[in-house]
């Protein structure tokens, strides 16, 4: 029997529901429970019906399941009777599917949204409170992936939800603040006034939440709201008397930073108290968000101003109009009394973690008088420290205050010889650690630091910590090494007492060669897995480039490949509100010449000392040769040898040691050679015997060793070339047999017999390209035409065509997955994990492949690397290729840049075309096609046709999604993608010689061809700050090019037509038409203003052409736009700033021409009202621009 579809069951209900509300009002109780009987029934057959039809897939045309659903919900009879039911269908199966979320429109998210949240808040409303909080969470999450938020209606209702917080039940609470935050991350770039407002007045109810013991859970969504609210209040820490800080009522965010500050004290003092840590195996860490926001409010509370505060108590047992208040110590020497007087115990933990975000944060508020008692607390707790728990954080605040010892205001006038006995003992503390494997990782950075400091002179007893017999490398101590090698010369004739064996008694390189040997042990015992590589956390790049540094005579002082890694302080929001404020830099892109001047190193090196290497990898290679049954320990193994010995060789090509012309000569290529042979040997034997399952550690090694991002692209060339040449083809044919399993496994019904064409020739390429076009055409037919066809088609299945589609997607996903990014490797079995990382190796391994001038070696390896393309050529068949397939989608996002032929079909004509509703893989496709730009430029215009191929793809991808986004189809994440893209494009082709779009018109009207520099100022009049801003930044490609030996101007004609068209975007974005409340048009207002000031910066900054029009423009914001002159002055002296560090003032000066496009009409009628408020501001500047008095005086 065919089940009815949800067409007909929709008739159904609304009949039923006509006769049930017409029926005659019965009283007897038989009625009544039929009644309600019946009203259960048409609720279950339509959950019933929705189940079946989503049993093989999400097949329903949403859109009109939901308007359904919405009628249902809006009508009160409907409402009580199967509202339940109805928000359960759309909880379970709707928002959790994410093909349905991806077809629904933003009128519809806004509509959903406003309802839900009028029946949450509608006393009257019988549908329960926690089914509509929950579906109001899920709407307001996957809105904020799909469309843009509109913040009135859910601002009002949070603010209205939170006053009565007590009234509702825990499980509502904890969904509630999860919600707000979602919401309030989604608008935080453009709404700062409007979010501050809101967290100024439920603050306290957050608060109460806080005191009244909250699950875990909850807690951490607390913590993230009020990280939120200190963002927005004080971005980067600026506190409230610096600019860049904001707040509605600054008396009453005062209050409430103070009444959070004793939550948290109050919070650490429990924690850190003896309940908590009975065991002493018990984690004492906190979580790095909570720590933040403590380091975050005690920023602004520290002061030296006082040290005790009254704060109102805030708790379930105290009323919040309540006055009681009792006094809280704080300040920075409370902090330190409080570690002193807990010592070496563990409740002393949370107050370390908090001292060191503090330190890392903000080390330029530390006080004068209390940087050198810190210091002494530190170096005493070091000396002191026994256990491990409590070492690592001590080491962690010791290594914040070294990292930041250059920002600490106090050591102008402390004297540094002071610290320097503190120093020392702290050096001499961190060895002991060290030496006893007592936190030893977190050791090793401390030290590390005071090296990259320059903050201690190390003694020879230093190397006693690498000696072969006692120690194996780490990455903490190979770090610790690189560090030494770069900043200090080796003391060559020193010899540890304690070394066992030294080539002879009176070698000149008695520490080189017992580095190496602790690097690379070549005992008898190797083959017995002693001395090996242990540490699977060891980068091996780094390994590599520790033995090429050996080598060198000298130390390489500029050396700067390898800087340590640091956290990033701060956030994107927080930076993009100071921009916002004009209290950054302008955000100018710096164009930078394509290929700089390559740095001069001293290659003179100690040959003695490459023969010992040598001998130790060969030696190690015959541990090897033993091995008859191949284990995968012995894999692994063989891989890291491989790795590190192609990892040397690439270091040594960069230091000059080796050239393009001896490195074929060299023992190390035939070692690594043999290798290579012997790990494929392995390999095959290994997968012959127990399959390819137990490979996921091993090939991620392979792509270790076939990367080659270090040094310059020359170096990279020669050590991929080699590369290629000492694979042998046995090894990138069985990477290929991997890889080609998923064919075998997804698509035996679609497999082509006779398989791929490998050999095409010119004039097939040709007709291919012309194929791909008119494809295009029809594709963004669809485009423009896939909101009107989703409005205008019933509720029955899709065409049959995406039914089989989506079959095999739904097939391809695991039960709970249904709304995860096709983009996530988490959907992915092991066995297609091992399959992508085995297409990222082959692609690794066949990068690099444009010959750079002035390199000749004498091997090729163009057979296998026609093998290589062969491989992905078969992986990427039109045939073959499934565009529904999370699989198929993540190996294009690996292998785009291999230029296959067939590749860029799959791109556009696939991939796109099937996921062009999804905002996530839309993004990837456009990050895709902008990083494929630079390949498609050469300067003597000579493109192969594949390279051809994807200019014309990619100029009709970029036109279809700049059509769409104009009808706002997209989220600002993608709009800013776009931008991305076209920003590229205009850098590689300034003059618009191919760059050119195809608009689609409306109406039967004629498409229109227009180049992306025309189209390009347009992003400047986004509805998002974030595109605005991105655009500002970026116009500078409008006005230069880049060629070698720096930056072009473009033609003076060109740059004013540029401008005119900037000038008038930007006048026309001031320009808000729609009605919005008082805070949000405040914030679009400033938003907007930021982001003309910045173009405008830019434009002074890179155009001396237009410097003059940029100037006069801004004047005319103060006197036509009514902007503050206190902005406006800021950016110009950012500009005038940035442009005396550029070294472009006298040429500014000297370029300065009269204005004539802009209308001397309208400039002189204007004359003298902005002569006189251009002079008013001039006299209250600090700085005397004579360049604009010289200006104002030629009109």
């Amino acid at each position: 029997m065919t089940p009815p579809t949800p067409q007909a069951v929709c008739s159904y209900v609304a009949l039923e529901s006509s006769a049930l509300q017409k029926g005659r009002e019965s009283q007897s109780a038989t009625s009544l429970s039929n009644k309600e009987k019946k009203k259960q029934e048409i609720g279950s057959l339509m959950k019933l019906v929705i189940k079946m039809t989503d049993k093989r897939g999400p097949r329903m045309k949403c859109v009109n399941v939901i308007r359904h659903i919405s009628d249902v919900l809006q009508d009160p009879f409907s409402c009580e009777a199967y509202g339940l039911d109805y928000s359960n269908i759309l909880l379970k199966n709707i928002l959790t599917v994410r093909k349905y979320c991806n077809e629904i429109p933003t009128a519809t998210w806004h509509e959903l949204i406003s309802m839900y949240c009028k029946l949450y808040v509608d006393a009257l409303c019988g549908i329960d409170r926690m089914v509509l909080i929950r579906v109001i969470c899920a709407l307001i999450k996957q809105s904020s992936q799909h469309c843009d938020m509109r913040p009135k209606r859910l601002l009002a209702f949070f603010a209205e939800v939170f006053k009565n917080i007590k009234q509702e039940k825990a499980g509502c609470i904890e969904l509630l603040v999860a919600a707000l935050n979602v919401f309030t991350k989604s608008i935080a770039i453009n709404s700062r006034l409007q979010i501050c407002k809101l967290g100024e007045a439920i603050f306290t109810n957050l608060l109460y939440l806080w005191a009244s013991r909250p699950s875990d859970a909850l807690k951490i969504e607390i913590v993230e709201f009020f990280r939120i609210q200190i963002h927005s209040h004080h971005p980067l820490g600026r506190r409230k008397d610096v600019s860049g800080s904001f707040a509605v009522d600054w008396d009453v965010w005062t209050g409430h930073l103070r009444r959070l500050y004793g939550v948290v004290k109050g919070d650490l003092e429990q924690i850190g108290g003896r309940n908590r840590f009975s065991t002493a195996g018990k984690d004492a860490a906190l979580t790095h968000e909570y720590i933040d926001l403590a380091a975050d409010v005690c920023n602004q509370l520290f002061s030296e101003k006082f040290s005790v505060i009254e704060v109102t108590q805030v708790g379930a047992d105290i009323q919040w109009s309540s006055t009681k208040r009792r006094p809280i110590e704080l300040g920075w020497s409370f902090l330190r009394d409080k570690i002193t007087c807990l010592g070496q115990t563990l409740q002393t933990l949370p107050w370390l973690q908090l001292l060191k975000r503090l330190i890392e944060k903000y080390p330029q508020n530390i006080p004068e008088d209390e940087f050198l008692p810190f210091l002494n607390l530190i170096s005493q707790l070091l000396s002191e420290s026994k256990r491990n728990e409590i070492a690592d954080h001590i080491l962690s605040c010791a290594l914040s205050i070294i990292k930041g010892w250059k920002q600490f205001k106090s050591l102008q006038i402390a004297s540094t010889k002071m610290c320097e006995s503190v120093l020392q003992k702290m050096w001499t503390s961190t060895l002991r650690m060290v030496s006893l494997h007592h936190a030893e990782a977190m050791a090793y950075r401390l030290l590390t630091a005071m090296l990259e400091a320059s903050l201690i002179k190390p003694e020879c007893e230093i190397w006693s910590l690498f000696l072969p017999s006692n120690t194996t490398p780490t990455q903490g101590a190979i770090d610790f090494l690189s560090t030494y090698l770069v900043k200090y010369d080796l003391p060559e004739h020193y010899r540890t007492t304690m070394l066992g064996a030294v080539d002879s008694e009176n070698s000149p390189y008695n520490l080189r060669i017992q580095l190496i040997d602790w690097l690379l042990p070549c005992h008898e015992d190797v083959g017995d897995n002693k001395g090996k590589v242990k540490d699977k956390q060891i980068n091996l790049d780094t390994m590599s480039c520790v033995i090429a540094l050996l080598v060198l005579k000298s130390s390489v002082k500029d050396f700067q490949e390898y800087s340590h890694e640091t956290d990033e302080l701060g956030t994107e929001l927080e930076r993009v509100y100071l921009q916002i404020s004009i209290d950054l830099p302008l955000p100018v892109e710096r164009l930078t010449e394509d290929n700089p001047p390559a740095r001069v190193l001293d290659n003179t090196h100690l040959p003695v000392l490459l023969k010992k290497i040598e001998e130790s990898f060969q030696i190690y290679m015959q541990s090897f040769s033993s091995i008859t049954e191949p284990e995968l320990s012995s894999l692994e193994d063989m891989s890291v040898c491989c790795c590190v010995l192609g990892k040397f060789i690439h270091w040594l090509l960069h230091f000059g040691i080796l050239s393009d012309h001896t490195v074929t000569k060299s023992d190390l290529v035939d070692i690594w050679k043999s290798a290579l042979k012997k790990f494929t040997s392995l390999l095959m034997d290994f997968i012959a015997k127990e399959g390819t399952s137990q490979l996921k550690l091993v090939v991620p090694l392979l792509l270790t060793m076939f990367g080659w991002e270090s040094g310059d692209d020359t170096t990279g060339y020669i050590a991929a070339t080699i590369c290629r040449w000492a694979t042998p083809n046995k090894l990138i044919d069985q990477l290929g047999k991997i890889i080609t399993e998923v064919s075998t496994t997804f698509n035996v019904s679609r497999m082509n017999v006779d398989g791929p064409r490998h050999q095409r020739n010119s004039d097939l390429l040709a007709r291919k390209r012309r194929r791909v076009l008119e494809d295009f055409d029809d594709m963004d037919i669809e485009f423009d035409n896939a909101v009107a066809q989703d409005q205008g088609e019933d509720l029955c299945f899709e065409e049959e065509e995406m039914r089989e589609l989506q079959d095999s997607q739904e097939d391809s996903l695991r039960e709970g997955e249904v709304n995860k990014s096709i983009l996530s490797r988490e959907i992915l079995t092991e066995a297609q994990q091992l399959r992508l990382d085995a297409v990222q190796v082959l692609c690794k391994w066949g990068s690099h492949t444009r010959v750079p001038p002035s390199v000749n070696l004498p091997i090729h390896a163009e057979v296998l690397l026609q093998l290589f393309h062969k491989k992905l050529e078969e992986v990427f068949d039109e045939k073959t290729f499934d565009a529904s397939q999370p699989l198929y989608i993540q190996m294009v996002c690996i292998a785009y840049l291999t230029f296959v032929s067939n590749l860029i079909n799959c791109i556009s004509r696939k991939v796109i075309k099937f996921h062009r509703q999804d905002q996530d893989v839309c993004c990837m496709c456009l990050g895709m096609l902008t990083q494929i730009i630079p390949h498609l430029h050469h300067i003597d215009n000579s493109l192969s046709l594949v390279r051809e191929e994807c200019r014309d793809v990619i100029l009709h991808l970029v036109s279809a999604f700049w059509t769409l986004q104009e009808d706002g189809n997209y989220i600002p994440s993608i709009r800013l993608a776009i931008a991305m893209c076209m920003e590229t494009l205009l850098k590689y082709d300034p003059a618009s010689n191919w760059t050119i779009l195809t608009l689609k018109a409306k109406n039967n009207e004629e498409d229109t061809e227009t180049s992306v520099a025309e189209e390009f100022p347009f992003c400047l009049s986004d509805p998002c700050h974030s595109v605005r801003s991105f655009a500002a930044s970026s116009i500078a490609n409008l006005f230069v090019c880049q060629r070698k030996g720096g930056t072009v101007p473009l033609e003076r004609s060109r740059q004013i037509e540029m401008f005119d068209k900037i000038y008038t975007t930007l006048q026309d974005s001031l320009d808000i038409k729609t009605k919005l409340s008082p805070e949000r048009a405040q914030d679009e207002m400033n938003n907007r203003t930021a982001s003309i000031l910045s173009a405008l910066g830019t434009v002074i900054i890179v155009s001396p052409v237009c410097e003059k029009r940029a100037l006069f423009a801004l004047c005319q914001l103060i006197k036509e736009n009514g902007v503050e002159i206190n902005p406006v002055k800021k950016d110009w002296t950012e500009a005038f700033h940035q442009t005396k560090e550029d070294g472009q003032t006298n040429n500014h000066c000297k370029s300065v021409a009269p204005v004539t496009t802009l209308g001397k009409t309208a400039l002189l009628r204007n004359r003298a009202g902005i002569t006189l408020c251009l002079w008013t501001w001039l006299s209250s500047c600090t700085h005397t621009f004579w360049w604009v008095k010289r200006w104002l005086s030629d009109l």
